[in-house]
C-alpha cells in the first residue's frame, strides 16, 4: 500500500495543498479514519515532515518533500564521509570529535595531516580504546594481544610489521564476528566476511536505530546516497564499506594500503607512519560497524591501562632518543 499512497501524493497532491487539505484528500481517497493519518516529523539527525499513516500494526511515512528537496532545504550537498573519501580516499573515523574530523577532511595528506592523526590517536586515546571500548566487543577482546603487539611494533618503529599485522587482525575480527553471529560468508575469500558484515550491519542500523523498527518509507528514501547525507551512522558504515571494496580489498587497486599488494609483497612503500594511523582508523570503523555504538568507553581496569600507557610511552621515548 505504501506505493499507492506515495504515488497518489507525489503525482496529485505534492506542493498543491495545505497540510489540513492534504489530510482530507488522503482520507477521502483511501477511506482512512481521521485517527489513522497525521502529519509528523521523523529523522534521527536530519528531521523532515511526513504523512504518517497507520495501517494495522505498521506506520507508513510519506515525506512531504523529495529527497533532493529535503537535502536542499537543509543545505546538505555532500556528507562528511563523501568529502573525506573524495579528498583523501579514506574512511570516516568514529569515536573522534567532529571538529577534528572536519579539520582532517580539509588537511592534505602531508606532514600536517600526520600531526593531526597523532593528536587524534594519541597514546592515551589508543590505550583507552584498547582497555575500554574494545574490551566490550567480544571479537576485539579475543584479538587484544595481537592488537597490542601491532601497536608496540609501531611505537618501536617497526612500521611495516605493525601495518601487516593490523591487516590480518582486521580480517580475523571480521571472520570471527561472522562465525559468532551466523552470518554467511565465503571462507575462501578475503573480501567475503567484510562484505557480509557491512551488508548486515547497515540493515540493522537502518531498521533498529535510524527507523527504530517503526517507519516504512518509500524506496526513494532508502537509497544510500540520501541515507548517508541525513545520518552520520549510515555515512560511517557506507564510507567504510566503500573504502573496503574499492581500495582495501580490491586486488588491482593502487591505494597505498591495499591489502593485496602489501601481503603479496608488491607494495614496498606502504610502511610510513601516516599509513599506520589511517589503518588504525579502519580498525576503529570496524569496532563501530560491529558494535553499532557511536560512543567510546572509559577503561575498565585503570591499573592495566596505566601499565600499557607507560610501556608505550617508554618505547616511543626510547626510539626518539636515538
Amino acid at each position: 500500500m505504501i506505493n499507492d499512497y506515495y504515488q497518489y501524493y507525489r503525482n496529485l497532491l505534492k506542493d498543491k495543498y495545505s497540510k489540513d487539505e492534504l489530510l482530507g484528500r488522503m482520507q477521502k481517497r483511501f477511506g482512512l479514519p481521521p485517527g489513522n493519518i497525521t502529519i509528523g516529523t521523523i529523522g534521527r539527525q536530519v528531521n523532515f515532515d511526513c504523512l504518517l499513516i497507520t495501517e494495522e500494526d505498521k506506520l507508513l511515512a510519506i515525506p512531504l518533500k523529495s529527497t533532493k528537496g529535503i537535502l536542499v532545504n537543509k543545505n546538505i550537498k555532500l556528507s562528511l564521509g563523501e568529502n573525506l573519501f573524495k579528498t583523501h580516499q579514506w574512511v570516516l573515523p568514529p569515536f573522534v570529535p567532529m571538529g577534528k574530523v572536519k579539520k582532517l577532511a580539509s588537511t592534505p595528506l602531508s606532514n600536517d595531516a600526520l600531526l593531526l592523526f597523532k593528536e587524534i590517536y594519541s597514546t592515551e586515546v589508543i590505550v583507552r580504546q584498547l582497555k575500554g571500548t574494545y574490551s566490550r566487543i567480544q571479537e576485539f577482546k579475543s584479538h587484544e594481544s595481537l592488537i597490542v603487539e601491532s601497536i608496540e611494533c609501531f611505537y618501536s618503529k617497526h612500521v611495516a610489521a605493525s601495518i601487516t599485522l593490523m591487516l590480518t587482525i582486521i580480517e580475523g575480527i571480521s571472520r570471527e564476528y561472522c562465525d559468532n553471529n551466523r552470518i554467511k560468508y565465503n571462507k575462501a575469500g578475503a573480501t567475503s566476511a567484510f562484505k557480509a558484515i557491512m551488508k548486515n550491519q547497515k540493515n540493522v542500523w537502518l531498521n533498529k536505530i535510524l527507523l527504530v523498527d517503526k517507519y516504512i518509507l518509500p524506496s526513494d528514501y532508502l537509497e544510500e546516497t540520501f541515507l548517508r547525507r541525513i545520518d552520520e551512522g549510515m555515512d560511517l558504515l557506507i564510507t567504510y564499506e566503500q573504502y573496503g571494496l574499492e581500495y582495501l580489498y580490491k586486488s588491482n587497486s593502487n591505494h597505498p594500503l591495499n591489502r593485496h599488494s602489501i601481503l603479496h609483497g608488491t607494495n614496498k612503500s606502504f610502511y610510513i607512519d601516516i599509513n599506520f594511523y589511517r589503518l588504525f582508523s579502519c580498525l576503529e570503523a570496524l569496532a563501530f560497524a560491529i558494535s553499532l555504538n557511536p560512543f567510546y568507553y572509559s577503561v575498565d581496569m585503570p591499573e592495566e591501562a596505566f601499565k600499557l600507557l607507560v610501556k608505550l610511552n617508554r618505547l616511543e621515548n626510547l626510539l626518539n632518543l636515538h
